[in-house]
């Protein structure tokens, strides 16, 4: 519904847009009716980008941003790790992946932001392995401690974030560009 509205509402970005460049060029031709110009035409986009502004509320409404695609509210989600293991909590469900057998960890992307969740880490172990939402508590915490394993790939996470379809990006794998370090203990180089 909203989605068939915002089309039915794209002759009037046009027009607001048209609007804009006429106003541009008259104010830098005529500088002297700046002060009536700008305002009427700060008006007129008004007038035509209303009916988007409606439509966006009625989105917001409708969706809130804290709600993911499975309908979760991102704020229940969290993360929590320690020496042995790191567990997921969504709600009822507890996922974990022990440390010593960890394997892979990637994020995938979604197109499905800007009002659902849209990027998950995934943690893989060799038997089982946790999706932690991008928005979930502790994630900011943990970040720092998945940093430290060697190879870790931090260029992947930058090109994650900023990614808006349907994607994957590995992070790390077991036995890949590990390059033995001595100021890391022997954990920190699983």
């Amino acid at each position: 519904m909203i989605k068939n509205t915002l089309s039915r509402r794209a002759p009037a970005l046009a027009v607001a847009v048209l609007i804009a460049l006429v106003m541009i060029v008259i104010a830098g031709r005529h500088p002297d009716h700046q002060q009536f110009v700008v305002p009427l035409g700060f008006l007129a986009i008004a007038v035509c980008l209303g009916p988007f502004a409606t439509a966006n509320a009625h989105a917001r409404k409708i969706i809130p941003v804290s709600v993911k695609a499975s309908g979760r509210s991102v704020s229940s989600d969290r993360v929590e790790f320690d020496g042995e293991w790191i567990r997921s909590h969504r709600g009822r469900l507890e996922e974990a992946v022990r440390w010593d057998d960890l394997s892979e960890i990637a994020i995938v992307t979604t197109d499905a932001g800007p009002w659902c969740e849209d990027a998950y880490w995934l943690l893989v172990g060799k038997t089982r392995g946790c999706a932690i939402a991008n928005g979930a508590e502790g994630l900011q915490l943990l970040i720092p401690r998945l940093q430290q394993l060697a190879g870790f790939d931090n260029e992947a996470v930058v090109r994650a974030m900023g990614c808006t379809s349907n994607n994957a990006f590995r992070l790390w794998k077991r036995g890949e560009n590990q390059r033995i370090s001595a100021d890391r203990s022997p954990r920190d180089r699983i």
